[in-house]
């Protein structure tokens, strides 16, 4: 029997802006370019560059929950 693979997924919940430190909801951030529409990137607007995702989720940027995930394949 093969052991059990799961996916991590990030559910984001809130983006914070680094320029004034509100949180936003996700449709709001991709608004106001803080989030790309592919949701693979943030930018941070007080560096004035763009970090990963799981970088700005490390740095406290995105909020969220990582959840396990079965692969369907």
């Amino acid at each position: 029997q093969q052991p059990r693979r799961f996916v991590k997924t990030l559910i984001i919940e809130q983006v914070v802006d680094a320029v004034n430190n509100q949180r936003l909801g996700i449709n709001e951030a991709i608004q106001r370019g803080l989030i790309n529409s592919s949701v693979t990137s943030y930018y941070h607007a007080v560096r004035q560059h763009q970090i990963s995702i799981a970088d700005a989720y490390d740095q406290g940027y995105v909020l969220g929950r990582l959840v396990d995930q079965t692969p369907t394949s």
